[in-house]
């Protein structure tokens, strides 16, 4: 029979976003082609039609279907039917289970390819899947308490009716059904933002396109077009801000009909599978903002040598087609892993890789697990099409492949996708020309970094919504403007900060954006130790890669002999790690930039 993985605790939409080196050597870089052996499971091919049966299937059908297999199995069990039987029956709802979630998955990626026509397919379907995890979850308490025989509570394990929440009461459906609706609105009035947002000044009324050709052209002048950008950005917050101050509220509310004092005490373990609290993670983000604050500045002005030549560097990143990007990543795999070539060729193969540029695709990259074939679904707009994008969504597209992963770890899951684009520096050579080696090693890098600031910021400010009793918008516009003053991301005199309404996370994965900084540090320990030693960096990360995620982010980064980023000591080596960095390998032994 096919083990499940622990089925999600919370609303399915919420996973759906997600479910995202230094030595020149020779050719494509050092290290040998490892076939390690080390990986467990391989994917099943994917038909074509899979792409499109979901929508000639009925959500509530396949409901049904498994409401009536579920009755049968354990009306089988309080009969005392033989082991044999019972895993049949246990066998053929659990895969009617697996194909409702893979058709929520279809239609999570359909609707994010045209929203207008899928939207309400895909609330649907994640409306079914929701539910098909009630009823197994109470048919597999009910299916412990009928004492089914050793073989078969073993499978299930003994003390599965803690393991497993009781199924969802109707009016916690009710609230997941809203928590849809609103991440759809959100979605629409973030992809016509744009169009439909506007300021008037002295009789002029612009959009965002027309404000910056006003001040091209010269017809608005530089302290003009900076005091109506912000005008601008404060009609867009507040259109998005009252969504997102529903969402918390909702999910506030869904937080405590579970016994939970808010949703991020929830989230935390059920969610995102984290062996840390909140308040730890809370303790980073002020770690982040005090320790790599300073890094992230010198890295900055760094960036500023003009020998560096980023421009170009970033015309051969950016702009590319989807075969374009292909081409720049496939050859270099298999140094890494002959197991990651494969399972390259086997998305490609099978047409797992969604670069279609579409204007009505959602502005949004992710990967998504196809639990019914053991494989998964790389979604990537327009806007992100560019080199570590895709190798970062393919990182954690081989995670899902080669790996079952029995639980949810996002923050092992992300140092999948990060640390795959760490060891990508390898081949920077290859990949851009050794003329820009040093250009895309420092602006790889400086992402990274930035993305440990981002999740310090956004980390604390999402706490910060979800444990306010008297959340306002204005309150968390000051909060955020307060985060970016302290992180150095805006400077005193600036009087707000807006920018948190656009990031998509926070409205369809709540309390997600955290795992970017523990995951982001760790790659860059990855690519600390592949420049010593590329092919220890590698093995780091295959063991990291070929665990099932069941033992949270502490136990996930011991096992594979990485540190553990919540801890300030571990934080400052690595800033000083890359302080060595930065002066080797970006300012050729010059002394280290803005450095006390």
């Amino acid at each position: 029979m096919t083990k499940l993985t622990r089925p999600l605790q919370t609303s399915l939409l919420a996973l759906a976003v997600l479910t995202a080196i230094v030595l020149d050597g020779v050719l494509w870089g050092p290290g040998f082609g490892r076939g390690t052996k080390r990986f467990s499971q391989w994917p099943m091919d994917v038909p074509a039609q899979a792409f499109t049966d979901w929508q000639d299937r009925d959500p509530e059908e396949s409901l049904k279907n498994l409401d009536t297999q579920l009755a049968q199995l354990v009306q089988a069990a309080q009969n005392r039917a033989g082991t044999e039987e019972l895993r049949s029956r246990l066998d053929q709802a659990e895969q009617t289970l697996v194909q409702i979630q893979t058709d929520q998955a279809f239609a999570q990626w359909a609707s994010s390819r045209e929203v207008e026509r899928f939207g309400e397919r895909h609330a649907a379907w994640n409306n079914a899947a929701n539910r098909a995890y009630g009823l197994y979850a109470q048919a597999r308490q009910d299916l412990l308490r009928a004492n089914p025989g050793p073989e078969l509570r073993a499978y299930l394990g003994d003390d599965g009716e803690e393991q497993m929440p009781p199924a969802y009461t109707q009016e916690q459906l009710d609230m997941l059904d809203r928590e849809t609706e609103l991440v759809h609105t959100y979605q629409r009035l973030l992809g016509t933002r744009k169009e439909r947002c506007t300021v008037t000044d002295q009789g002029v009324t612009y959009q965002e396109s027309s404000l910056l050709a006003a001040y091209e052209d010269g017809t608005l002048s530089e302290a003009d077009y900076w005091r109506l950008y912000e005008s601008l950005g404060a009609v867009g917050n507040a259109e998005l801000g009252g969504v997102y101050l529903e969402l918390v509220k909702l999910r506030n509310d869904f937080a405590h009909s579970l016994g939970y004092e808010n949703y991020a005490a929830y989230a935390y373990p059920n969610l995102y599978g984290r062996d840390y609290t909140p308040e730890e993670a809370l303790d980073f983000c002020r770690a982040v903002m005090e320790q790599v604050t300073p890094l992230f500045e010198s890295w900055k002005e760094a960036g500023q040598r003009s020998e560096l030549d980023l421009e170009s560097v970033e015309n051969l990143l950016y702009g590319r087609t989807g075969q374009e990007l292909v081409e720049m990543v496939q050859p270099c795999l298999g140094t890494v892993s002959q197991d990651l070539a494969d399972v390259f060729a086997y998305m490609l193969d099978n047409e797992l890789l969604d670069a279609e540029v579409l204007d009505s695709k959602s502005p949004e990259a992710y990967t998504i697990d196809l639990p019914a074939y053991q494989s998964a679904l790389v979604y990537l707009s327009p806007d992100n099409l560019d080199l570590f994008t895709l190798v970062h969504e393919f990182g954690h597209f081989a995670d899902t492949c080669l790996a079952p992963n029995l639980a949810s770890c996002i923050d092992s899951a992300e140092i999948a996708s990060q640390g795959l684009e760490t060891l990508y520096l390898a081949f920077a050579p290859e990949l851009v020309g050794p003329e820009h080696a040093a250009a895309l090693r420092w602006m790889e890098v400086y992402n990274l970094l930035g993305a440990i600031m981002d999740a310090a910021r956004l980390g604390a400010f999402e706490l910060k919504a979800y444990t306010d009793e008297n959340l306002t918008l204005d309150g968390l516009n000051r909060y955020y403007h307060e985060l970016c003053v302290q992180s150095g991301a805006v400077s005193d005199d600036a009087e707000t900060t807006y920018g948190w309404e656009l990031v998509p996370h926070l409205f369809g994965s709540p309390c997600y954006y955290v795992s970017y900084g523990t995951s982001a540090a760790n790659a860059l320990e990855l690519l600390l130790r592949s420049w010593k030693n590329f092919n220890q960096g590698a093995e780091r990360y295959l063991d990291l890669v070929a665990q099932t995620d069941t033992q949270g982010y502490v136990g996930a980064v011991e096992a594979a002999g990485l540190r553990n980023m919540l801890e300030p000591k571990s934080l400052a080596e690595l800033t000083e790690g890359l302080k060595g960095y930065l002066a080797q390998e970006i300012c050729q032994a010059a002394p280290l930039l803005g450095a006390a």
